[in-house]
This record gives C-alpha cells, structure tokens and sequence, in this order.
C-alpha cells in the first residue's frame, strides 16, 4: 500500500510539474492577440521567428555586439521551465544578457539600422535600460508602446533584420 501511495504521489507530482501551475502575479504580455511591428535592417540571412505561447512569457534578452548587433536570443518564462531560444546571429561581438524582474516588461525598443541591424536599446515598463547594444550606423527607429511577446527577423553572421511582436499587457 505505501509503494502504491508514493507512486501516486509522484505521478501526482509529475503531472503537476508538466501542466504547471499558474504563476504568480505578474505584468506579463498575453500572448492570446499577438501585433507585429514595422521590419527593420535588410534582406540578408535566414528568417526566424520567437514568440511566446498564451501560457509563457518574455523572461530576458541576450545580445552579442561590438560595431552591430551581432546576433540576439529571447528567452521565455513557462509554467513548467524557463527556456531560451535559438539564438540568431553570428558569435562575434560581447554578450551582453538581461533579465526581466517579477513585474517588468519590455514596453518600447530603440535602435538604428541600415542594411543591418546596428544597434539596440530595451526599455522595460519600470524604466530600466538594457544597452544601447551596438554602434551608430544606419538610422534611428523606436518601436513604442509594447508588451514585447516575442521577435523575429533574418540573421546570418549578424542580425541582417528585426521585428517585434506585442502583446496586450496583463497590469
């Protein structure tokens, strides 16, 4: 009878930890009605594509950059695991990583691109910075007014291209 019982109980906690339970309460960005922003930087590298599912959410950022963006990674917080993304670029640059705080979003994006994505700068809805990452070519764009979601884009030996995805956020 024990041995059955402790059986039950561990599958009781296996299916637990796979369905998960509902985090805890946070600002988070439903992912349920997803908007993508304007395209930026060239046509250069492959596509790719990282958006959260309706039950996770944008948990950081890691960037490698040195002139440009060389490459970038989001990653995501689940109900049952935390996991990051394939990241999209080359290796060259610095890593740079940020993580996003019970609470916090990413709500606008800043930077400057040309045929390539030169630089990035993220604003959480606290107000913290994470860079600029990158340098000064290209122009300036802003992305304003997000609950960053997930992103997408090209990327080869470098991020070739950028865009966000919004969702609404869950104050």
């Amino acid at each position: 009878m024990k041995t059955l019982l402790r059986i039950c109980l561990i599958l009781g906690a296996l299916f637990c930890f796979t369905i998960g339970y509902p985090t805890s309460a946070r600002a988070s960005c439903n992912g349920s009605s997803v908007t993508p922003s304007p395209h930026y930087g060239g046509g250069g590298g492959k596509p790719f594509t990282d958006i959260a599912t309706p039950i996770q959410e944008v948990s950081g950022i890691k960037i490698r950059s040195g002139a440009e963006v060389d490459a970038i990674q989001i990653c995501f917080r689940g109900q049952a695991m935390d996991f990051c993304a394939n990241q999209h670029g080359g290796n060259g640059g610095t890593l740079f990583e940020f993580s996003l705080g019970p609470g916090e979003y990413i709500s606008r994006i800043d930077g400057r691109s040309g045929s390539r994505i030169d630089r990035l700068t993220f604003i959480t809805n606290t107000g913290k910075m994470f860079g600029p990452h990158g340098g000064n070519g290209g122009s300036p764009f802003s992305i304003p007014s997000i609950c960053l979601n997930g992103i997408a884009g090209r990327s080869g030996n470098r991020l070739d291209a950028f865009q966000a995805f919004s969702g609404e956020a869950n104050d």
